[in-house]
């Protein structure tokens, strides 16, 4: 007898039939959606996406050299390839002109902002170098004297704009002190008549005596004779007057020629000193 065979289903041992397989595509057969299945489908790789090209960092000397040139306060220009560095307008060489730079040479300066005086110490400097007080109010004298002791001991970057052009030469103890003013240029003699700087044969032309009493007029006789004594060795400003350098003259004069030593020119000294 001849089995029917259901689609489906198919014998196994012992005259049985295997219940139908699921809605399964099997290879080459047509899915539950209708689509074709492959028996090797394969899933596209994602597509790569380009890494994005980060800018180089700037980094090692170059970067270094970068920020040296940007936090310099200074101006720098190309000069025959090199790269010069121009020193600030400001900088000082000097004491007189880093004061000048701080507070317009101002010793006395108080404008309430921390920072008092010549150098514009703080309080907190001024105190460690032991002083006491506002730098403001200090004599001159002091406040140079302690610049001068802040430098030596920490050097002129206690002034990081207007000490720039300071070196070791103004570390010189006194070198902080303003120079003593000039001397008055002396006043030129009073010209001399050629016609009195003579050797008179006789007293016509003085009036004697000269004594220091003379001191405050000008004589043109007490000129000729200090101009005579010039010339014989006794050196005298030849000026009219006769003071107290004058009568010594007379003095060693009349020792010298074995007269009476009185410091005054009477008539024997004057012929001695024209004989």
């Amino acid at each position: 007898m001849s089995e029917a065979r259901t689609p489906g289903r198919h014998p196994v041992p012992g005259g049985r039939f295997a219940p139908p397989s699921a809605d399964r595509p099997t290879a080459g057969t047509t899915g539950a959606r209708g689509r074709a299945s492959s028996p090797t489908a394969r899933t596209a790789p994602p597509a790569r996406r380009e890494p994005r090209r980060s800018r180089p960092a700037v980094t090692g000397p170059n970067r270094r050299l970068r920020q040296t040139l940007a936090a310099a306060p200074v101006i720098a220009a190309a000069v025959g390839g090199t790269l010069a560095l121009a020193s600030p307008a400001n900088a000082s060489s000097n004491w007189a002109e880093l004061r000048q730079c701080e507070s317009g040479g101002n010793y006395s300066i108080n404008t309430r902002n921390g920072y008092y005086g010549a150098y514009q110490f703080s309080l907190s400097t001024w105190r460690s170098l032991g002083y006491s007080g506002l730098p403001s109010d200090a004599p001159p004298a002091v406040q140079d004297e302690a610049a001068l002791r802040l430098a030596q001991r920490s050097g002129f970057g206690q002034w990081p704009v207007c000490g720039r052009g300071m070196g070791p030469d103004q570390l010189a103890p006194g070198a902080s002190s303003p120079a003593p003013p000039a001397p008055p240029a002396p006043q030129a003699a009073p010209v001399v008549p050629l016609s009195l700087v003579v050797q008179p044969a006789s007293t016509t032309l003085a009036r004697l005596p000269f004594t220091t009493a003379l001191v405050g007029e000008y004589r043109a006789d007490v000129a000729s004779w200090q101009a005579r004594m010039n010339e014989i060795g006794y050196p005298l400003a030849v000026d009219g007057h006769y003071g107290p350098l004058s009568a010594a003259a007379a003095s060693s004069l009349q020792a010298a020629k074995g007269l009476a030593v009185d410091g005054a020119v009477g008539p024997e000294t004057w012929s001695a000193t024209f004989t």
